[in-house]
């Protein structure tokens, strides 16, 4: 009687019957976006929806889904869902709010709400409205005190906000300074949990750290040059395949990787065969199907790729 055996090792993403083998320490959990623009109109209280401020849509949702993020941070103001201290929320503007929570959650996305007021960046007086960095490494600097107090306190951290303007990717300190501050939380994990990038949302336009597709809804939506910078930083998922059937492993394929079960009898580097064509991952559980070897113990492993 033939047996499968199972491992997930490393970004390979094998596991076993002996559970998961340690990796290389913590990763992060939470990587996402902002997604801007129902906390816009902070001069105009309560403003009129559509003119003042408008909620993001569920095609900024899927397009950054697609890219491996797996959290948007909704900003909005508190005074238009409470009109007045002591007053239930107000049912036409929750209605809008939750309709965004429940769609998007329904797709695997979780949710941060912020109630929202601005902050700040990585230029030289912090406020943001700048698309200078001081030097590549600010943004790991101005981390390292707040990443020693988590440990020290046992806390855990996450960044809410951080950017780099689009223009100093390809000239300038942009892309190094991502590098940095990223690898930072990275390397830090056990007390970093995440991050979200400022920002994104439908009424950025040409605004220099956005996040937002000029093309968003067409069929190949144009990256902003930032995003290359940050897909390199979104953590590879694990999957954790399980038996449901003696020849049948089932596991999760994320959304924004691609997924490659292989086989082996052997263990070698040169014994591993693609079983069956790679999954695009959409957040839900898919099946792989081992062949029957008569006799044999098999073992199999789930490859995790970025799309090209």
């Amino acid at each position: 009687m033939r047996s499968i055996k199972l491992w997930v090792l490393g970004a390979w993403a094998w596991i076993g019957w002996l559970g998961t083998l340690p990796g290389s320490g913590a990763t992060l959990q939470w990587v996402g976006v902002n997604l801007a623009g129902a906390e816009f109109g902070q001069a105009t209280l309560p403003g009129v929806h559509g003119q003042h401020y408008l909620y993001p849509n569920q095609a900024e949702v899927d397009y950054f889904r697609r890219k491996g993020m797996n959290c948007v941070r909704l900003c909005f103001r508190w005074e238009r869902l409470q009109r007045s201290v002591g007053a239930a929320l107000d049912p036409v503007e929750f209605g809008r709010f939750d309709a965004f929570v429940e769609r998007t959650t329904a797709k695997g996305v979780h949710v941060i709400l912020d109630p929202h007021n601005f902050a700040r960046y990585l230029d030289r007086d912090s406020s943001g409205s700048s698309p200078e960095i001081v030097r590549a490494t600010i943004g790991r600097e101005r981390l390292a005190g707040f990443t020693q107090w988590l440990r020290t306190h046992q806390r855990r951290g996450f960044l809410g906000e951080f950017a780099v303007a689009n223009s100093t990717i390809d000239e300038g300190l942009g892309a190094e300074a991502l590098d940095h501050m990223l690898g930072h939380l990275a390397d830090n994990a056990d007390v970093w949990l995440g991050w979200t990038w400022w920002a994104a949302g439908p009424w950025w336009h040409e605004y220099m750290f956005t996040l937002e597709p000029p093309d968003l809804g067409s069929a190949s939506p144009t990256d902003r040059p930032a995003m290359a910078g940050l897909v390199s930083h979104i953590p590879v998922p694990v999957p954790v395949p399980k038996l449901v059937a003696p020849d049948r492993i089932e596991f999760e394929a994320r959304a924004g990787f691609v997924f490659q079960p292989e086989v082996s009898q052997t263990l070698t580097p040169a014994g591993w065969t693609d079983q069956g064509p790679a999954i695009v991952g959409d957040g839900q559980p898919v099946h792989a199907i081992a062949p029957a070897v008569s006799g044999s113990d098999q073992f199999f492993r789930v490859r995790v790729l970025r799309p090209p």
